[in-house]
């Protein structure tokens, strides 16, 4: 595997960052991008998106907070787009309070659900920037994004990927607090908590571990890895 943008997060896991990250991939007919490797499993993206609102659901604390995403319109509308996966998994939702983004990495594994697909969570996005390596000013510092949330917008893969949308925004499965509104992130590679009527929705599955890959390719648009779905 090629390793242009790939780089350590923690002890197990690997993320791809900034603007020419070679984490091409095709899945069977759709094409996607890889956006982390942990334990061996990698995190995919894919390309096509669904347009369309993430509808409220009534909720009165976290109990409620689990299913929200899985009883959404925007849940079936990429159910139908892509058919049902068969690899059920655990996503990790991140949990955002109003007036402090870093909540979101602070108690990023006390918010996640089962489910075979979701969209990015608000970390997926902030970790695909360059700038988390960074050393000086313009770092992206994940322990203290309320900050340098502007910084992680710079150089990131994520920032405008899609393909069919169109919207000024992309859906994230973290949710902002306990209201029926959910993180967003736009195409200008700002962040936003406003409940926004319309955006964009790309789906994320996590690949099975004995997946079969091809390596010829090298991760780059032209040559992505391919997976054998068979």
């Amino acid at each position: 595997m090629g390793d242009t943008g790939l780089i350590r997060d923690g002890d197990d896991g690997y993320i791809f960052v900034g603007t020419n990250a070679n984490n091409y991939i095709r899945v069977g007919s759709k094409n996607g991008r890889i956006i982390s490797i942990i334990n061996g499993i990698a995190k995919v993206i894919l390309e096509d998106v669904v347009v369309g609102p993430f509808d409220k659901v009534a909720a009165s604390g976290s109990s409620n907070e689990e299913s929200r995403f899985l009883k959404s319109t925007l849940y079936n509308s990429l159910k139908l787009k892509y058919n049902a996966m068969d690899y059920t998994s655990k996503f990790v939702k991140g949990k955002f309070i109003t007036g402090s983004y870093n909540n979101d990495i602070k108690n990023i594994e006390s918010q996640s659900m089962n489910s075979t697909f979701a969209i990015p969570s608000l970390s997926d996005y902030l970790k695909a920037s360059s700038k988390i390596k960074s050393t000086g000013s313009d770092k992206c510092d994940l322990s203290n994004i309320t900050s340098t949330i502007d910084k992680c917008s710079i150089d990131n893969w994520m920032t405008a990927y899609g393909k069919g949308g169109g919207s000024n925004c992309h859906w994230t499965l973290t949710p902002n607090g306990n209201l029926n509104q959910y993180v967003t992130y736009g195409s200008r590679g700002n962040v936003s908590t406003n409940y926004t009527t319309i955006c964009d929705a790309n789906m994320v599955i996590y690949l099975n571990k004995k997946a079969k890959v091809n390596v010829s390719g090298n991760g780059t648009y032209d040559k992505p890895y391919v997976l054998d779905v068979r």
